[in-house]
């Protein structure tokens, strides 16, 4: 299966989203919350969404078994080269 994978290019596209920024992650949770920190400064003006954790869109859920959160919906390309 990684043989395989390798082949393609996964790129997470929520409908109607823009793509995630990368924000910096936060080395403490004081300083998620500081108003001296880029990500806590957008956390408080709101350019930093809430259903994120550390600016990343995805994490795992447990609902039944573990699952990553909106299902991960992704775009998927042929690598060049293969």
């Amino acid at each position: 299966m990684a043989l395989t994978a390798r082949e393609f290019d996964f790129t997470l596209e929520y409908p109607g989203e823009e793509p995630d920024l990368q924000y910096p992650i936060p080395d403490s949770a004081a300083a998620e919350s500081s108003e001296n920190t880029e990500y806590g400064k957008g956390i408080r003006d709101g350019t930093v969404k809430a259903l994120r954790v550390e600016g990343h869109r995805l994490w795992p859920t447990l609902i039944g078994s573990a699952k990553p959160n909106g299902g991960c919906p992704v775009r998927v390309k042929v690598r060049p080269g293969y």
